[in-house]
């Protein structure tokens, strides 16, 4: 997989979830940032370069819709690199995301990771703009 220590921008309101994320993906070697909605995740994405976000949708705050309009506005490249989660099965607005993966919830954790080795593998604009 492309990076060898992947950077990756859990954003996750729930405690329990975020708290499984993280730790998963650091025993993967991913170096790992979290944050509890949106307004927090592009806090941290304008300070630090990420390789990809998992993201929940439903959040207080700023929803992933939201913080994916922002991302698009902010470093279009990183739109590509963004995956969504949720329990509320697939939502009605996830066309209009282009690029975005959606994963539902429950899902097992080696394909959250399959998924996101495939995203990392595929080429794909700069993720730094």
């Amino acid at each position: 997989m492309t990076p060898a220590s992947p950077r990756i921008l859990v954003v996750e309101d729930d405690n329990a979830v975020r708290r499984v994320l993280v730790r998963f993906l650091c025993l993967k070697g991913c170096d790992v940032r979290e944050a509890q909605h949106g307004l927090e995740g592009l806090e941290l994405l304008r300070r630090e370069r990420f390789d990809a976000i998992v993201s929940d949708i439903s959040m207080p705050l700023l929803d992933g819709f939201g913080m994916w309009q922002a991302i698009r506005r902010e470093r279009p490249g990183m739109t590509v690199r963004v995956l969504f989660m949720s329990a509320l099965g697939p939502p009605q607005d996830l066309a209009r995301v282009n690029g975005a993966r959606y994963m539902a919830k429950p899902f097992e954790l080696a394909e959250l990771w399959s998924v996101l080795v495939a995203m990392l593998a595929s080429p794909g604009p700069d993720v730094t703009k």
